[in-house]
């Protein structure tokens, strides 16, 4: 009977993050509440309040599982042991890449991403954003070390780099996909775009080797 009743709270669970996917594409941030969550899975509202505690806690636990930085971050630092600048380097383009192929095909990531700009109060977004500085900072620092850029800190360089991906692909994908003579949804320029993320970044790594 408690494994039953185990496995019957995480079907329902699976149901409720289920039906946050479904109103996140289809109708955006603006569409979630409560009561649509609990009508679109089918079940009642007070299974969410019993397994989530409130709204707030329920998208703190789907934003988690669908926000993979840390796992990206996580092999990228993985793979950074030690301080050679060239496979600091590698990482770094890695990461940059690796995050504008995930956001120009995730929905579901462009979506928590708008809400991250457009709501400024939410908890769970608020957590988020905490989440993802804790753990991209270690990785920033030790390049920020390696460099030792003159005049400004990587953490800059990087805060202008993934912003303009995110920019980059919630534009593909809510106004024409043409931006600065490049068709973001076409795989050509989604190349160029990548290419280019690769040139500035190898650009600063071969300056600092230069400088030393």
């Amino acid at each position: 009977m408690e494994g039953t009743t185990k496995r019957d709270k995480a079907q329902t669970k699976q149901k409720i993050l289920a039906a946050v996917d479904t109103i996140l594409l289809k109708e955006g941030i603006e569409g979630i509440g409560v009561n649509k969550i609990a009508k679109r899975a089918g079940i009642s509202k007070q299974l969410i309040y019993r397994y989530f505690g409130d709204l707030d806690s329920l998208l703190h636990e789907y934003i988690s599982s669908k926000d993979i930085w840390r796992s990206i971050v996580d092999n990228a630092h993985g793979s950074s042991n030690g301080t050679d600048s060239r496979n600091l380097q590698q990482v770094a383009n890695y990461l940059l890449e690796r995050q504008f192929d995930i956001f120009y095909h995730n929905g579901i990531l462009r979506e928590l991403m708008r809400w991250s700009i457009t709501d400024k109060n939410n908890i769970a977004i608020a957590k988020m954003i905490a989440a993802r500085e804790k753990v991209g900072i270690p990785l920033v620092q030790k390049i920020d070390k390696r460099l030792g850029l003159p005049g400004c800190q990587y953490g800059a360089v990087a805060a202008l780099l993934l912003s303009g991906v995110y920019f980059i692909a919630l534009r593909a994908h809510t106004h024409e996909g043409t931006f600065c003579g490049i068709d973001i949804n076409d795989e050509f320029g989604r190349q160029e775009i990548k290419k280019a993320l690769r040139f500035i970044n190898d650009l600063l790594f071969e300056a600092a080797e230069k400088g030393r």
